[in-house]
């Protein structure tokens, strides 16, 4: 009470003057100065205790960061507010993990309702963020756990069949396509046909036989002859194309 006594012989001897224009000067600059927000201080926390009891946890973390700005004393706010985020991650996690198994039991709204109040609790919650993005999005996505050792390049073939579509993978999720994931990382990826496995052709052998036979017709024995030592008698198409050239 002693320190608004100055205030108070000031504002009251102005009055007395009938300084009018200098009452209202003062005013002004009361409510502009610390004192005047000071005194809003237990207003603004009476409300943050009434949003908590409601449930609107980060609003009423708002409240709190506001109290701690216009107090003269911060000690109680700094302390009401770490131990509102303490509460808010702990409601984000539970919310989070009851989304997950949700999503086990086939139960895609209740799921997403958990990941929605998740991320309204703390909007920059990636896993919460990328779960909605994958299973809830216009656009086909899914997600991938990655394991130990799994980089850009092993998601790709796992996923895709292709190791070539590392760059998908990178793309998708903000990463150098050579880097090392954490085991557990979860990955946002585009629902793709997985790759056909590449079917491996036997490239046929050569017919060194119709080489060797053109180069005889030419006289170049020596071409020839060298040519009829590299054929491979054993081969079985080597040896439908001798009993085709015998029956001609």
């Amino acid at each position: 009470m002693r320190r608004w006594l100055p205030i108070i012989a000031f504002v009251t001897t102005a009055t007395l003057c009938g300084c009018a224009g200098m009452v209202d000067s003062v005013s002004e600059f009361l409510r502009a100065g610390p004192w005047w927000e000071a005194a809003q201080a237990g207003d603004i926390r009476s409300r943050a205790r009434d949003l908590e009891a409601r449930g609107e946890l980060a609003i009423a973390l708002d409240h709190w960061r506001l109290v701690k700005r216009i107090s003269i004393d911060q000690t109680k706010a700094t302390r009401e507010m770490a131990r509102l985020e303490s509460k808010i991650a702990e409601a984000v996690q539970s919310h989070y993990q009851n989304g997950l198994a949700e999503l086990k039991k086939k139960q895609m709204k209740a799921a997403r309702n958990h990941f929605l109040a998740a991320l309204r609790l703390d909007p920059d919650f990636q896993p919460a963020l990328k779960q909605i993005k994958a299973r809830f999005s216009p656009f086909p996505l899914a997600v991938y756990l990655s394991e130990s050792g799994d980089h850009p390049a092993s998601v790709a073939k796992k996923v895709f069949g292709d190791e070539g579509k590392a760059f998908l993978v990178a793309w998708f999720n903000d990463l150098p396509e050579g880097e090392t994931l954490k085991r557990g990382t979860l990955l946002i990826l585009p629902k793709l046909d997985k790759a056909p496995k590449k079917i491996v052709r036997k490239t046929p052998p050569p017919d060194r036989l119709s080489a060797a036979k053109a180069l005889l017709t030419k006289n170049d024995f020596d071409g020839a002859l060298g040519l009829a030592e590299k054929v491979d008698a054993g081969n079985p198409d080597v040896r439908a194309q001798g009993t085709r050239r015998v029956r001609g």
